[in-house]
């Protein structure tokens, strides 16, 4: 019985023994199917961090364009403040409608003034030289009258 017991053990262990090459085996092909999917794995990771590094630096530029652009635009709205401040002081310095029609009126009535000006200057002037006319006819005159007399005496 002892013999029996030892040969029973004895298929047992080679059995175990065959059992435990057969998952050292499958161990072995699922290590090295592990090692194979990790190593993709790592080679993924590595270029999904090359692209990461690559939109980082991307984004600097963004940044840098962006910072260049609200710096143009601060630019803009100066320029655009001093203009609307030019426009107001031209808006205040700028004549309106009223305004205009008061100029208008006032050079009305000065051109009449001045017309009216004109022609009582041209009608005393022209009065003036009717009585130049008449004195120059009468000097003429007294100056005939006076050969006369002095002729006669």
């Amino acid at each position: 019985m002892d013999e029996k017991i030892l040969s029973l053990l004895e298929k047992m262990y080679i059995d175990l023994n065959g059992k435990m090459d057969n998952m050292n085996d499958k161990m072995d092909n699922m290590y090295t199917e592990l090692n194979g999917k990790i190593g993709n794995l790592n080679n993924e990771v590595k270029g999904v961090k090359s692209d990461i590094q690559y939109l980082k630096s991307d984004m600097q530029f963004v940044k840098s364009d962006i910072q260049n652009i609200k710096s143009e635009m601060s630019d803009t709205k100066l320029e655009i403040k001093d203009m609307k401040s030019e426009m107001k002081d031209m808006q205040s310095n700028m004549a309106t409608k009223q305004d205009l029609a008061r100029l208008e009126d006032q050079m009305k009535n000065n051109h009449r003034a001045l017309y009216d000006g004109y022609k009582i200057n041209t009608e005393s002037i022209s009065i003036i030289k009717n009585k130049l006319e008449n004195l120059t006819e009468k000097v003429d005159n007294q100056e005939i009258k006076l050969q006369v007399i002095r002729s006669s005496n």
